[in-house]
C-alpha cells in the first residue's frame, strides 16, 4: 500500500510540483489518522452502550420488584379491609 502511494505522490510531483504532492501526502497521512480515531471512538462508543444498557436493564428488574412488592401489599391492604 505504501508503495502505491509514493507512487502516486511521485505522479502529483512530477505533475504539478513538489510542494502540491507534500500536502497531498500530508493530507493522506492526516486522513488516516482521523479515519482511525474515528473508528476507535466508534467500538469505545459501543461498549459504553452496551454497558449503559446492562445498568438499564437491572434498573427495570428493580423497578419490576418494587411494583411487584408494592401491588403484594396493596392485595393484603384491601384484603384485610373486606
Amino acid at each position: 500500500m505504501e508503495s502505491s502511494v509514493l507512487e502516486s505522490l511521485n505522479a502529483i510531483g512530477g505533475t504539478v510540483g513538489i510542494p502540491a504532492a507534500l500536502l497531498v501526502g500530508w493530507l493522506f497521512l492526516k486522513v488516516k489518522g482521523h479515519s482511525e480515531e474515528i473508528e476507535r471512538l466508534h467500538k469505545e462508543l459501543e461498549s459504553v452502550r452496551k454497558e449503559n444498557a446492562g445498568e438499564l436493564s437491572k434498573i427495570y428488574d428493580k423497578l419490576n420488584l418494587l411494583l411487584a412488592d408494592v401491588s403484594y401489599i396493596k392485595g393484603r391492604l384491601f384484603k384485610d379491609e373486606e
